[in-house]
């Protein structure tokens, strides 16, 4: 008897997580507003710098900075992303600040990581 009732209710909870989310719920989560804004000179500026370059130079630029475009990306894509990306660290977007460096470190880590490019990259790796 007991083992009946526990199985009603283990079926009972199995079966309520696995109802799908309605859309309109699935659509609020995800929607995310624009990234840059294209008509902006800025960007049109850094898109105008961008566009000579071929396909190879622009991924092997993005992948030294560490992101990879997705093998399904055409080219204009990845010429966006890299757009975005310099804008981004350049501190050119709206929202967005260079990373200034303090004039004194509170510990040896955050020395190292102003001063010494690879223990951020070790960091940002994990």
């Amino acid at each position: 008897m007991k083992f009946s009732v526990i199985l009603g209710l283990a079926s009972i909870a199995a079966s309520s997580a696995w109802v799908p989310v309605s859309p309109v719920t699935r659509a609020s989560r995800t929607a995310l507003p624009m990234a840059i804004d294209y008509n902006d000179p800025v960007v049109a500026e850094e898109f105008a710098n961008v566009q000579p370059l071929t396909y190879e130079e622009v991924e092997e630029e993005l992948q030294q900075s560490g992101v990879r475009p997705s093998a399904a990306m055409n080219e204009m894509e990845v010429k966006l992303m890299l757009v975005e990306m310099r804008l981004r660290l350049n501190g050119k977007l709206e929202g967005d600040e260079p990373k200034k460096r303090p004039t004194t470190f509170s510990s040896k880590l955050e020395e190292a990581l102003w001063t010494k490019p690879v223990f951020e990259v070790i960091v940002q790796f994990f």
